[in-house]
């Protein structure tokens, strides 16, 4: 692994913000309550993590949590570790959607107590702006504009939906889908489900039929509610008829629970002219009004009485499927507890406010879409933006931020390379030409920032903005290291832990904890977490195998020391304290005993003008190959224009340069596409597998351009390759 180049300081802490943050009124509160003298960061870390029950408990206090009855204790085991699965918050009732719908504040008025007031959020305050692709500003066309939506009127809305799904006979543990834009509606439907105690599960449109398929098989869901169509880069995409195949093939191979009372029901984008009729004869299918107008409700005008089931913070809540990077996606079941983990967020590394508004560029696909609660739970207003970020253009996400003075915005690294790009193409520099005096942060996920992403950043966004990278995962709806507002910040570096993850680096081989080498390894958290998954869904008959798998994904990589492993390579900067993730530890490159992340290359090629994409794996066939050895593969951002000789020389050059020759790839090849998964994310596990020739090798559903892997079963005859395109034989 190549050391840390020196890293720069880029931002720090404003004195006076900090000084009326919610973290800095939260160590306090630890201080008065506990008798300590808790002054930095990594004292306050180092409790949450020692003291265990005592900090969970002060979050639970301080962020205020709406519950009919208090835990009993924090953990049914102190000295448990991860993989013993301990129980968090026994003995507590409550509700996350009552929770969402009338949330506390530490900096409000009603002040974090029992039996607080809901009076808070005002029912007239807007709390999301539904904004369509290419739409929002002041200028947009009618059918285009922001549609706002009030505290009271989402809350009405929570309340129909939930009495309708209750007279429709859903009840406690049911599964609910849906196939849907990023809009309001799944905020609704979502809050609802939890509301009656059902286990919602969100699918994005841009997923293809097999990829809805094998999702929706795995849950079985009594009722599936769907977009009819949405407009992604310009374009109409009709979602209906996918999911009426999707349906009937469900029901035909027996995949539904209650198939005589199974229900499409279709959400209509009134933002469209033309709309999809539902084509299905065999399966029923009813306009969301019509379904709401069949239990004597109307959608519009009815406001029923809130009825929030009270439940265990273990109870079920929300099916979010893993990427799908390393095999089929797994169908990951979270809790209740997901809301202590966003509250802890929102308020002690974002410091979210009431009058912040917030927006992140997700689909309902990504784990990142619960950013949006996260929001909520703070009482700030969020941005449901649907469609493609770079439409019309790459600085319309910041031309949002300007016009609705968000706080806010989340995207990722890719996001910001492209709008540089076009940023310079067109001579603007956002924070010369826009007014982006209320911006405080940018949230980056995804990849790993590089650091060019964080010199354009700062060129051209206010100084008083802090760049947060964050890592986590759809696995344990968290996040595990990413901003603080107490620190500074450098370079393209993560600036810490997040409190209550207890982030160990350990060696890949030997499980020793390598943290202050400075060297990269597994990314371990060493103590129990509230977002530890309940486990993977499926048949009952199924069970045992389930937990065999759920176990074998996060807890059985070092064997018997039961910790969680996330499956990503890291390393800590000795110098700063900041943390640099490399990829994924599964798919790390190791030619010549030299392990190093996909990360490192892609942040060198990324920065060459012809590059559109790449990926990045290590060859090593069983029987064929002593070493491994790296290959590079480039898709052209012209397509007309193909990768020349002297390109693969300046990348090769420029690797060598930036780390080391060992980095060098051994051969750069020019591809047709990159396989990506349904959320953006490179195959690389897919591609090694097949030009390693493993022939068992099948592509996961949620591959979103799977017919892309064909042109790679080429590589795992490399030598023929080589010999075809006239390269030396010397790195064979």
């Amino acid at each position: 692994m190549a050391p840390h180049a020196p890293q720069p300081l880029v931002w720090k802490p404003d004195a006076d913000e900090l000084a009326g943050s919610s973290y800095e009124k939260f160590r306090k509160l630890v201080n008065r309550k506990h008798g300590l003298s808790l002054e930095t960061y990594e004292q306050v870390h180092a409790f949450s993590i020692d003291r265990l029950e005592d900090f969970w408990a002060t979050v639970w206090d301080f962020v205020g949590i709406r519950a009919s009855r208090k835990y009993d204790r924090i953990i049914s085991d102190p000295k448990a570790l991860p993989g013993d699965l301990p129980d968090w918050f026994e003995g507590a009732r409550f509700n996350l959607a009552e929770n969402l719908l009338f949330p506390q504040h530490p900096g409000n008025n009603t002040a974090c107590s029992r039996g607080a007031p809901t009076s808070w959020p005002d029912v007239n305050k807007t709390v999301i702006y539904d904004v369509p692709e290419g739409g929002g500003l002041r200028d947009s066309p009618p059918h285009l504009q922001a549609r706002k939506v009030s505290w009271g009127e989402l809350r009405r809305r929570v309340a129909v939906m939930a009495e309708t799904l209750r007279r429709k006979g859903v009840k406690v543990g049911d599964r609910l889908a849906h196939v849907s834009a990023n809009s309001v509606s799944p905020i609704v439907t979502g809050l609802a489900a939890n509301a009656v105690g059902a286990i919602y599960s969100l699918i994005a449109t841009d997923s293809g039929p097999d990829a809805i398929f094998g999702r929706l098989s795995q849950i079985r869901p009594k009722l599936i509610l769907t977009d009819d169509a949405v407009i992604y880069n310009g374009k109409v995409v009709n979602v209906a008829d996918r999911v009426a195949d999707v349906a009937e093939r469900l029901a035909d191979e027996g995949k539904l629970d209650e198939p005589s009372t199974f229900e499409v029901v279709i959400v209509r984008n009134d933002r469209l002219e033309d709309r999809p009729r539902w084509k299905s004869s065999k399966i029923k299918a009813t306009d969301l009004g019509d379904f709401i107008r069949s239990v004597g409700l109307d959608e519009a005008t009815s406001s029923p009485p809130h009825r929030f089931e009270q439940l265990p913070a273990a109870r079920p809540i929300q099916i979010f499927f893993s990427s799908g990077t390393t095999g089929e996606p797994k169908c990951i079941v979270h809790s209740q507890n997901v809301l202590l983990s966003a509250k802890k967020e929102a308020m002690l590394h974002y410091d979210l406010k009431g009058n912040d508004t917030f927006l992140q560029v997700t689909t309902c696909g990504w784990i990142m879409w619960i950013y949006h609660y996260v929001a909520l739970s703070a009482g700030a207003s969020v941005v449901t933006y649907d469609g493609s970020p770079l439409y019309p253009d790459a600085l319309h996400i910041v031309r949002l931020t300007s016009e609705l003075k968000l706080a806010g915005f989340g995207a990722s690294p890719r996001y910001l390379s492209e709008l540089e790009k076009h940023a310079k193409s067109v001579d603007v520099v956002p924070r010369r030409d826009l007014d982006l005096s209320k911006l405080r942060f940018m949230t980056s996920t995804g990849s790993p920032l590089s650091v060019n992403n964080v010199k354009f950043f700062y060129d051209n966004f206010p100084a008083r903005a802090h760049l947060s990278s964050i890592s986590g995962g759809t696995d344990l709806a968290a996040v595990i290291c990413g901003p603080s507002p107490c620190l500074p910040l450098y370079g393209n570096l993560i600036q810490c832990k997040h409190l209550g993850m207890d982030l160990q680096i350990w060696d890949a081989v030997t499980g020793e904890n390598i943290e202050k080498s400075g060297e990269a390894g597994e990314l371990i958290i060493a103590s129990p977490f509230p977002t530890q998954p309940v486990g993977f869904f499926g048949p009952d008959d199924q069970k045992e195998a389930l937990h065999q798998k759920y176990m074998d994904s996060y807890y059985n990589r070092f064997e018997g020391k039961k910790v969680w492993a996330q499956g990503d390579f890291i390393s800590r900067d000795t110098a700063t304290g900041g943390f640099e993730i490399h990829g994924r530890s599964d798919g790390v490159l190791n030619p010549s005993g030299v392990r190093f992340g996909s990360a490192e290359i892609y942040t060198v090629v990324e920065k060459f003008p012809f590059v559109g994409d790449s990926i990045v794996v290590g060859q090593r066939r069983p029987g064929r190959d002593e070493h491994e050895r790296v290959l590079l593969f480039i898709k052209m951002r012209d397509p007309g224009t193909h990768l020349t000789p002297s390109q693969q020389g300046e990348i090769k050059q420029a690797i060598k340069v930036a780390y080391s020759a060992r980095h060098v790839p051994a051969f750069i090849f020019e591809v047709r596409d990159i396989p990506l998964t349904l959320n953006g994310k490179k195959t690389e596990l897919a591609v090694k597998a097949i030009v390693c020739g493993d022939t068992r090798f099948k592509p996961s559903s949620a591959t979103a351009n799977p017919q892309s892997l064909e042109e790679y079963k080429q590589y795992a005859e490399i030598e023929e390759v080589v010999r075809r395109q006239g390269l030396p034989t010397s790195k064979l």
